[in-house]
């Protein structure tokens, strides 16, 4: 049970940081040529990207029961975010969003 608990940590760390993590990247230049965003309210959504690490670290450290539940919550709602991101269209969207995938 514990090996199965860790393959399956590692899997949705592996997904959820390659998605919610390096997706945001990417996506800068173009929110910024589209009028999205400025190079202040990018750093901004970058650093409401990283409070919702903090935030996230702090939780997965207290999670001692519904892990699996929680891991296949986590990687659900950070692909739908980022999905959904591209519908956002100001800085406290995107920011809120990133809160929430972080």
């Amino acid at each position: 049970m514990a090996l199965r608990i860790a393959l399956s940590g590692f899997v949705v760390l592996v997904v959820a940081m390659g998605i919610g993590r390096f997706a945001f990247t990417p996506q800068v230049p173009l929110m910024i040529a589209a009028g999205q965003l400025t190079l202040t309210s990018a750093g901004l959504v970058a650093a409401m990207n990283y409070l919702g690490y903090l935030v996230g670290a702090w939780d997965a450290m207290r999670a001692h029961r519904f892990v699996e539940t929680r891991l296949w919550l986590g990687i659900t709602g950070a692909v739908a975010l980022t999905l959904l991101s591209a519908a956002a269209d100001n800085a406290v969207v995107h920011g809120l969003r990133r809160v929430v995938i972080g």
